[in-house]
């Protein structure tokens, strides 16, 4: 499976059309097009701007777990890994809260 390549933004702040409203989406190297991956809205859940901010982090997510999939456990061991991979972890968890 999947899906739309990173980064996915989020629209900076309610939608100055619909303040109870955010889009994430994707906006592609060169021509200037973008390319809409979801709408929240206030109707869908009360939690709905966290919602969108962990929606927009997606890519970001993802590609840190694959990381951590990816190392094998001598180099989980190291520190050097350890801070990679926490500086890494804490970058995603930003984007997304």
């Amino acid at each position: 499976m999947t899906h739309t390549p990173g980064p996915w933004n989020l629209n900076g702040g309610p939608n100055p059309t619909n303040p109870r409203h955010y889009t994430v989406y994707v906006k592609p190297e060169g021509p200037e097009t973008v390319e809409h991956i979801c709408s929240v809205s206030d109707r869908m859940s009360p939690d709905w701007k966290t919602n969108a901010k962990l929606i927009a982090a997606a890519p970001k997510l993802l590609e840190a777990l694959e990381v951590y999939q990816q190392t094998s456990p001598v180099q989980r061991a190291t520190w050097k890994w350890h801070t990679a991979w926490y500086e890494q972890m804490t970058a995603a968890i930003k984007a997304a809260t």
